[in-house]
């Protein structure tokens, strides 16, 4: 055995070069590879939310909200788990002509199949005392951290 490692050094050393190639490649760059593209997909996906969600705002905006709401900033966001685009409504309206009515609506719409995924509505006077509440303010709360990572 002796004999034989001194006579072959030279090939035993290429076999271990290749041998740790191999393994390194197969372990190491593939699954990096395989994560890069996942990344990739995702972020395709995300830009692609972004233009859809933009779209269906602009659109919707006009044609299904009172004149009068104050809206906060939209948001968008590619579910990978739901494999969907989200949007994040969310505005306040005042009715002083009704008594001092003001209404909240907070609801999570799937953009491309036009759909409330989650909602969340209060309604309440002038004196803050909540007349109508819709929907489960924790679970909405929790899907916006889930979806859009915010608390």
């Amino acid at each position: 055995m002796k004999n034989f490692a001194r006579e072959n050094w030279f090939k035993l050393g290429i076999i271990t070069i290749v041998v740790i190639s191999a393994v390194y490649y197969f372990l190491i760059l593939v699954p990096k590879r395989q994560e890069f593209i996942s990344k990739k997909n995702l972020l395709e996906s995300q830009i692609k939310c972004q233009k859809a969600g933009q779209e269906y705002y602009s659109k919707n905006i006009d044609e299904s909200t009172p004149y009068d709401a104050i809206y906060k900033k939209p948001q968008y966001a590619f579910s990978d788990v739901l494999n969907t685009c989200l949007y994040r409504k969310e505005y306040s309206i005042f009715f002083g002509r009704l008594g001092g009515l003001a209404v909240d609506d907070y609801s999570i719409i799937d953009v491309y199949s036009n759909r409330e995924v989650f909602a969340w509505y209060r309604h309440y006077n002038l004196a803050g005392e909540v007349n109508n509440v819709q929907g489960n303010e924790e679970a909405y709360k929790d899907a916006v951290n889930r979806y859009f990572g915010e608390k």
